[in-house]
C-alpha cells in the first residue's frame, strides 16, 4: 500500500465525522493493517507531525485498517471516516483517513467525570469574555453550567452554541474545564435568561446553580467591604445571607452602598 500521498491521521474536533479545516493532525500515533478472522498484523506505522503514515508491501487480499489500541487508552475513540475494511490487489494503492475524537460528554456527565479527563462537551455561551474572573466563559446545557478556562484568543459571544475540547479540573471547589479549545457551533443559537433562584437556594448550590447566571431581584444590603479585586456586599433576604463578589476587571467600580439598602 504505497502512496505518494500518505494516508492521514486527524482528531476530530468539531465532530462531523469528517476532514474539516477545524481538526487538525497527530503525531505519534500507532496505526496498523491485520487480516481479518486471525487478528495478525501485516504492517504498521506511526503518524509523523502532519498525521501522516505510510505503509508498503502489504499482501494482497482483505486487510482491516485501524488504530493500535495501546495509543486510544481510556480517553480517544476512533472515529470512522472511511471504511476501515479493504480487499487489496497486487499492485493497488489506498490512501485512506483516520481518526480520532475524546469522549462527546454532556455537561452532566463532564460535571461528573474523573478531573485530568480530556472531553468533548457543547453548550450556549453565558457571559462574554471579561465578565467572569481569568476571562473565563460559563456555558449551559441539560440544566446544569460550567466553567470554562479559555486563552484570551477565544472570541464567543452570549447565546453563541459552542464545542469545546478541554481537560476537567476543579476550581473553587467545583468542576470546570481547562485548555479549553472552542468552536462556533451556532453563532446566537438562543437567548439567555438569568435563573432566578432564591439566596438559600444559591447558597446550597441545587439545581444545577455552580457556574449558572443568576439574578436576585430583592435584598437587603447588610454591609460592604473593599477587597484588593474590588469590593464585597453581605446582602439577605430576610431568611439567608449572601456573600457578593464584585470585581473591578468585571465592570465594577465601587460606590457607597449604606446598609439597609435594597
Amino acid at each position: 500500500m504505497a502512496d505518494p500521498n500518505p494516508d492521514v491521521r486527524i482528531r476530530d474536533f468539531d465532530g462531523s465525522e469528517a476532514l474539516s479545516g477545524a481538526d487538525e493532525a497527530m503525531e505519534g500515533i500507532g496505526v496498523r493493517v491485520t487480516l481479518p478472522g486471525s487478528g495478525q498484523v501485516a504492517a504498521a506505522d506511526t503518524s509523523n507531525v502532519d498525521g501522516e503514515f505510510l505503509m508498503e508491501d502489504i499482501p494482497a487480499g482483505t486487510i482491516e485498517v485501524g488504530v493500535d489500541p495501546a495509543f486510544l487508552g481510556d480517553t480517544l475513540q476512533v472515529v470512522p471516516l472511511d471504511s476501515t475494511r479493504f480487499t487489496l490487489r497486487a499492485g493497488s494503492v489506498l490512501a485512506i483517513a483516520l481518526g480520532v475524537t475524546y469522549p462527546q460528554l454532556s455537561l452532566t456527565e463532564v460535571r461528573a467525570a474523573e478531573t485530568g479527563m480530556p472531553v468533548f462537551t457543547q453548550g450556549v455561551v453565558l457571559n462574554s469574555r471579561g465578565q467572569a474572573p481569568g476571562g473565563a466563559v460559563h456555558v449551559e446545557g441539560d440544566g446544569v453550567a460550567l466553567r470554562v478556562l479559555v486563552p484570551p484568543s477565544v472570541q464567543v459571544l452570549v447565546g453563541d452554541s459552542i464545542r469545546i475540547q478541554g481537560r476537567v479540573m476543579e476550581e473553587f471547589g467545583q468542576p470546570a474545564l481547562s485548555e479549553g479549545r472552542v468552536l462556533r457551533v451556532v453563532p446566537g443559537a438562543r437567548d439567555v435568561t438569568p435563573r432566578t433562584p432564591t439566596m438559600g437556594e444559591a447558597l446550597s448550590g441545587a439545581n444545577g446553580l455552580d457556574a449558572a447566571l443568576v439574578e436576585f431581584t430583592e435584598g437587603t444590603v447588610l454591609s460592604q467591604t473593599t477587597v484588593p479585586e474590588g469590593f464585597h456586599l453581605t446582602v439577605t433576604d430576610g431568611a439567608d445571607t449572601l456573600l457578593v463578589r464584585l470585581r473591578t476587571e468585571q465592570g465594577f467600580f465601587q460606590a457607597a452602598i449604606p446598609p439597609g439598602s435594597t
